[in-house]
């Protein structure tokens, strides 16, 4: 294919505000690249939805179909072909394979949209601006930029792609794709690129719009751009940066975001306010927000010409164990409110809450039943939060809420959590379709740890979906889960999207919910720690009651993990609880073990950090007390789990010996 790029010297355009300053990231395009041979509703639903949210300067759909589909054609198919595509449907998000197949989830965009989100804020390396098709000549015309990062960009592919809206119902169709090479010349040089792409007469020219790709050599799509109109004065919030943080300082500067101003080819001044929105927040942390100048403790206001922009930082001032997320906000007369979030972690908690549903606004749920029973938490929200190489030793327990089946946690995590729970840690998973993303082979999150991590340590398998007749979810007598009857609160079509599983489980899990006789919740003892798993998530059920049943829920959860709480409103479980107290701890030469259970006898086992038992006692329980003391004087200096086992029930508690 002939080439038809036009290098222009930048001294040609240099009069354009896109000078005003240097540049050295710009604002990402998302794209959404979905292969279709056959329509789906549920697919077709969530792609609309996803669409209909996000100007095309935020994100951009396209559509391929394969050549034996009427909408298709060989330049799809080669697409089709270079991806190695094996399943229809197909969504690969800016080159990356993530959605394989259907499930009920994407019915309501969150899929998408969650993925939107998240990478909403992310920086590029080039811009694509001032792309136009003139319908007369079948000509495109833009310009690209490379950002003043000390990076020259070279072995670069821009594609032009011609996309029709409304053929049979059906939007961002792919119809012809053209390409060009593209190599800087010099840090933050400017191309102008010119291109015939030809038409047939057969599609509706109002209907046309181009999409320009720029690609690696990898095929990654590094920055895109549409002709579809957007606002013509528009700010961009871009972060080079992960918002997020965990820190165990007192006063903590998270990373510079930009407010950017892509007007490149006009002089327009905006004015716009900058403030903290808190989303959650302890009474007592305070939030700023700086420039390189001045700090602000409220709103503020700022002006800004065409093609510059500004940089802000906020800081976290902690002054406990626990989490905040809050938005940045920018505000102006000519665009809707922008608004970028930021998460902050201390990096220890009784309670580490990891929130993976997508963009549901489960928090509102946890923090009402995490808040007065008297155990600290942190929530990372993973529509901000990343959790690569995330040291989890500072919290106890881990509740992950699971109800996105496409989630948005990283599997590298799960060797990590299996080690921390084996170690004594304590999870309660909860989420409709966690044994769906750990364990069939359209997720693109399973591989053989998260298989192996479903099947051995959670102790399930999924055996099927709930019947759509199946509204209710009982507690099973003497578990954690009895005293509660639990009523979905979605209508039955939207309860068929949700699609909860049952399951089978292992010898060693106990149920603890059922729903028609179906196993629903179950827990279980593994290595040195606990687990609970359910397999609906609290904030999609009815309590038939108040609020306060999901603190009465989480408490019996913390409760089952042999926690403490403050909260007067435990509702015990029937079975005998125990629980067990080493003191001293840390001890020299011996420490006394205090057993608390209504059983006659109790098993205690002692292993040191490999793994190996050092000690083993079967002891005497009287009255619901025992009491023994280990002598540790043969013992080397070191970490011990002292584990006990009594009425079929399981604790540990670690302890240091030192000499």
């Amino acid at each position: 294919m002939k080439k038809t790029a036009l290098l222009i010297i930048s001294l040609i355009i240099i009069s354009m505000p896109l000078f005003a300053q240097n540049w050295q990231y710009f604002p990402k395009t998302n794209v959404w690249e979905v292969f279709i041979n056959e329509e789906n509703a549920e697919f077709n639903n969530g792609l609309t939805i996803a669409d209909e949210m996000y100007p095309d300067d935020e994100a951009i759909i396209l559509r391929y179909y394969p050549s034996s589909n009427d909408l298709g054609n060989t330049d799809a198919q080669n697409v089709i072909d270079q991806y190695q595509i094996d399943a229809f449907p197909s969504a690969y998000f800016n080159s990356n394979l993530t959605i394989k197949g259907t499930k009920a989830h994407l019915q309501d965009g969150n899929p998408f949209n969650a993925l939107i989100e998240k990478h909403l804020y992310d920086a590029a390396p080039m811009i694509i601006h001032n792309l136009a098709f003139n319908t007369q000549t079948n000509t495109v015309t833009c310009f690209l930029r490379d950002a003043e990062d000390s990076n020259l960009m070279t072995g670069l592919t821009l594609q032009y792609i011609v996309v029709e809206n409304n053929v049979s119902g059906v939007n961002n169709v792919v119809r012809r794709i053209a390409s060009d090479e593209v190599n800087f010349n010099s840090d933050g040089d400017i191309l102008q690129f010119n291109k015939v792409v030809n038409l047939e007469q057969s599609w509706n020219v109002d209907n046309i719009k181009i999409i320009a790709l720029v690609r690696n050599a990898d095929n990654q799509i590094i920055q895109a751009a549409s002709t579809e109109p957007i606002p013509f004065n528009k700010l961009r919030l871009v972060a080079n940066e992960p918002c997020y943080a965990v820190s165990a300082e007192e006063f903590y500067e998270l990373p510079y975001i930009a407010v950017m101003n892509t007007a490149f080819d006009a002089d327009a001044i905006i004015n716009f306010t900058i403030n903290i929105e808190q989303v959650y927040n302890h009474q007592n942390w305070m939030i700023t927000y700086c420039d390189p100048s001045n700090c602000f403790m409220g709103a503020s206001e700022h002006t800004m010409s065409a093609g510059q922009f500004l940089i802000f930082h906020p800081s976290v001032m902690p002054n406990s164990q626990g989490s905040t997320l809050f938005n940045f906000i920018v505000t102006t007369d000519e665009m809707p409110e922008l608004r970028i979030p930021f998460n902050f972690l201390t990096p220890s908690a009784d309670i580490l809450v990891i929130d993976d549903d997508g963009i549901k606004d489960t928090e509102t749920a946890y923090i009402d039943g995490l808040d007065g029973i008297g155990m600290t938490y942190a929530i990372a929200d993973m529509n901000v939060f990343k959790l690569d190489d995330f040291d989890f030793s500072g919290y106890t327990n881990i509740i992950w809420n699971m109800h996105n089946p496409y989630t948005l946690v990283e599997n590298s995590i799960i060797p990590l959590l299996d080690a921390h729970v084996s170690e004594g840690a304590n999870l309660y998973l909860a989420g409709t379709s966690a044994g769906w993303a750990m364990t069939n082979e359209n997720s693109i999150f399973k591989n053989e740890a998260t298989e192996s991590f479903y099947n051995n340590v959670v102790g399930a398998q999924v055996q099927g979906v709930l019947d759509t007749n199946a509204y209710s979810v009982s507690g099973v007598a003497s578990t954690a889960g009895d005293g509660f009857n639990l009523t979905y609160t979605q209508s039955p079509a939207e309860y068929t999207q949700i699609e909860p599983e049952y399951l089978n489980i292992d010898a060693s899990a106990r149920p603890i919910f059922v729903s028609n006789s179906q196993i629903v919740g179950l827990s279980k003892d593994y290595m040195f720690g606990k687990i609970i798993y359910t397999t609906f998530s609290i904030e999609g059920m009815d309590w038939q009651s108040s609020n306060s049943l999901y603190k009465k829920w989480l408490t019996r959860v913390m409760y089952e993990l042999g926690n403490e709480t403050s909260t007067d409103e435990i509702i015990k479980p029937l079975h005998n609880s125990l629980k067990i107290t080493a003191y001293p701890n840390p001890f020299n030469q011996s420490t006394q073990i205090k057993i608390d259970s209504q059983d006659n006898t109790a098993n205690i086992e002692i292993f040191n950090v490999k793994g190996q038992k050092v000690y083993q006692k079967i002891i005497t329980i009287n009255n619901g007390v025992a009491d023994h003391i280990w002598n540790a004087q043969d013992a080397p200096s070191g970490i011990y789990f002292i584990k006990v086992n009594s009425d079929n029930q399981t604790q540990v508690k670690k302890v240091l010996n030192f000499k």
